[in-house]
């Protein structure tokens, strides 16, 4: 392997992308089958269907948007709470370095 050459990492994909491509497609496909069903004539069902195609875009970035955002606050919280978590393990580990005989001082306490 080359020195300059670094592994990349994989990224998460943009929610709001992917959930305005996943709901726009949904509800093509469910005006297609309904249209196809119900025995509508097929110029009709693709015209219906396009417009779900259009109608369900905004809606799933909508609903892509609000998931981008929860999972932003939850990762920030988590991270908070690590932080946290890191500071009192580290303020624990350095109390005892400075008293080994901590837990001999509070037994005879």
């Amino acid at each position: 392997m080359n020195e300059g050459s670094e592994i990349p990492v994989p990224t998460r994909p943009n929610l709001t992308v992917v959930g305005a491509g996943c709901m726009a497609l949904a509800g093509f496909a469910v005006s297609l089958f309904a249209g196809l069903v119900s025995n509508n004539p097929f110029d009709t069902v693709l015209l219906r269907g396009m417009f779900a195609l259009v109608v369900c875009f905004p809606l799933g970035c909508g609903i892509g948007y609000v998931l981008e955002r929860i999972i932003a606050d939850h990762t920030r919280h988590l991270g908070e709470k690590v932080a946290d978590l890191q500071t009192h393990v580290h303020r624990s580990s350095t109390e005892t370095q400075h008293n080994p005989n901590n837990e001999v001082e509070r037994e005879a306490a």
